[in-house]
């Protein structure tokens, strides 16, 4: 199971980065709203814990999505905040106010959340809407090189992210479903993804990375709603394969037909250019 969880998450994070890099961070930040971070969790927390566990906490990692996009926020608003420092003090100052942020809002819901679940479900919706119009303000127009991609570098991404995803689904028995579920929804990918590229490139590829990744975070909500309701009926593998699925076909859809209207809309509300607020 350690074995599986580890060369999973590896695959993942080094598949993300890929794309970036060579093709294009745009979508890999809207790759990051697919629920590899959270699938794998309420993969293992199912076969682990159970179905009716995992169900609930599947209802619980939707909430968890607010955190999540507030991380993402933070650490793009640090990363050009502080570009004028140096690179490692750039990237720990990131790190540490965005995981500051994830884990203040984390503990705010778990505090203050609605019992109407349609009425949370709203609030994440509205979460996700405010912050798709925030990151619109974010620096855009990178231009970097490619690193070549030694068996060091990919050794250090692959381990970054199977630790993170042990440590989720590790502490699942121990938190219980409501806090498994939120943090099923940690930023399990964007995080060693995020630092990474932060790492290679500087601040500024965070505006692109993060840009449509509150559009892509829809499809953590649908995969959520369908493990909810498919875990107990169909079991934990057929599960997380129809709620993959449903999850792909959201964003073959985002990509083919949504995502020019979306992106129209958010330009009108936007009444300031998208330009570069970072330059080299």
């Amino acid at each position: 199971m350690i074995l599986w969880k580890i060369g999973l998450s590896a695959l993942m994070v080094l598949g993300i980065t890929w794309i970036a890099e060579r093709l294009s961070p745009r979508f890999a930040g809207v790759l990051l709203g697919f629920p590899l971070g959270m699938g794998l969790s309420l993969f293992f927390i199912g076969l682990e814990q159970g179905t009716l566990f995992a169900s609930q906490s599947a209802l619980w990692s939707i909430q968890g999505v607010v955190a999540a996009v507030v991380f993402c926020l933070v650490y793009s608003s640090t990363a050009a905040m502080s570009a004028t420092l140096s690179r490692l003090l750039n990237i720990t100052l990131s790190i540490l106010t965005s995981l500051s942020a994830y884990f203040a809002t984390a503990f705010m819901i778990m505090q203050g959340i609605p019992s109407e679940m349609w009425l949370r479900h709203l609030l994440v919706l509205l979460t996700l809407a405010v912050t798709a119009v925030l990151f619109r303000f974010s620096a855009s127009g990178v231009k970097k090189r490619k690193i070549r991609l030694t068996p060091l570098i990919l050794c250090y991404r692959a381990f970054a992210a199977a630790a993170i995803i042990l440590l989720v689904t590790g502490t699942a028995a121990i938190v219980g479903p409501r806090w498994s579920g939120l943090f099923s929804a940690f930023p399990t990918t964007i995080l060693p993804t995020a630092v990474i590229l932060h790492i290679h490139y500087g601040p500024t590829v965070m505006g692109p990375l993060f840009r449509e990744l509150p559009q892509g975070m829809l499809a953590l909500i649908l995969f959520a709603c369908c493990i909810h309701l498919l875990y107990p009926l169909t079991g934990v593998y057929t599960g997380i394969f129809l709620s993959y699925l449903a999850s792909a076909c959201y964003l073959l859809l985002y990509e083919t037909f949504l995502r020019q209207r979306l992106n129209q809309i958010l330009a009108k509300i936007t009444t300031v250019p998208y330009s570069p607020l970072i330059k080299k």
